[in-house]
């Protein structure tokens, strides 16, 4: 099953109701802090109420696949990875960590898996 947003979250609408031929765009994850929201890689955020949301595709106005973070649930989106390196090959799953804010990790198909981190998470 698919679902779609356009507003931000606001609503949703069930699209596809059986198995895409290529999901990484399926949402597969639920914010903790807001009962009915479905969002993909959460992470520690700002606070409790406001947990950081990663995702791997394309935001308004963007051309490739990137990562992106977002610290506003989703209002704006700060791209977080430089698609022209083409460093994941395909992305199988998306996790921001919850103890640590700015720290993501990503699975991906034959590359193992990896992680990136921001200056919030203190890792030098």
């Amino acid at each position: 099953m698919a679902i779609s947003t356009s507003d931000g979250g606001a609503t949703w609408i069930l699209g596809n109701t059986s198995w895409p031929i290529d999901p990484h765009w399926v949402l597969n994850a639920s914010n903790p802090a807001t009962a009915g929201d479905v969002l993909d890689g959460l992470g520690k955020g700002l606070n409790h109420a406001t947990p950081a949301f990663y995702l791997h595709g394309q935001v308004t106005g963007a051309t490739a696949d990137a990562i992106y973070r977002s610290l506003d649930l989703s209002a704006s989106w700060t791209e977080i990875s430089d698609p022209a390196l083409m460093q994941f090959g395909e992305i199988s799953e998306l996790e921001g960590d919850m103890r640590v804010a700015d720290l993501v990790y990503v699975s991906s198909g034959g590359r193992g898996i990896m992680y990136g981190f921001g200056p919030a998470s203190g890792i030098k």
